[in-house]
């Protein structure tokens, strides 16, 4: 029986997480698999492909928890805080934790990315939600600016968490994110 692109996927990544990414073959995950190597490029154009579609699946699951989870917040501001405190510092520091000794740490920028593709989403929706709710205002009455402003924070607080997870920046990448939209 054929492999699934799912199938060929989730062995992909056992394989990444076991063995790291340098070491995983199209023909090791095919070989596995009981198929062949023509089968799984039917599905990805390589490992890079794979990878991505791994992320991007992973990201996609991570949004609606994060929809399910977050609508039981009462406020655009308490899911702004958790989204700071949660989904993105306290995830950036579970990956380095869970891969820091493995290559896949180098796949980072890829996950930030698609990650950060999914809380754009959020946060333009949530800023937009809460301004029309009255909790906050958009910078200069302008929901793209908010946004982008409020990415910018983020970016910077993944890469200094990224250069160094013990430091204390949480409260104050809440508190950015708060001003921004006071």
């Amino acid at each position: 029986m054929p492999a699934t692109k799912d199938e060929i996927a989730e062995r992909f990544w056992r394989h990444v997480e076991h063995y790291g990414f340098a070491k995983t073959s199209v023909e090791e995950v095919a070989r596995e698999l009981g198929i062949s190597k023509t089968t799984v490029y039917q599905h990805f154009s390589g490992k890079d492909e794979i990878l991505d579609y791994v992320i991007r699946n992973a990201a996609l699951k991570e949004a609606e928890r994060v929809e399910k989870d977050y609508a039981r917040l009462s406020t655009y501001r308490a899911r702004f805080e958790k989204l700071v405190r949660q989904g993105v510092l306290q995830s950036t520091r579970d990956w380095l934790d869970r891969y820091r000794k493995t290559e896949v740490r180098h796949q980072f920028e890829l996950g930030a990315r698609v990650y950060g593709e999914v809380y754009d989403t959020l946060v333009q929706r949530w800023a937009a939600e809460g301004a029309a709710a009255g909790e906050f205002h958009l910078v200069a009455g302008n929901l793209l600016l908010t946004a982008r402003f409020i990415g910018s924070v983020l970016q910077f607080a993944i890469a200094r968490t990224r250069a160094d997870p013990d430091h204390p920046i949480d409260d104050a990448v809440v508190e950015a994110v708060r001003k921004l939209l006071a």
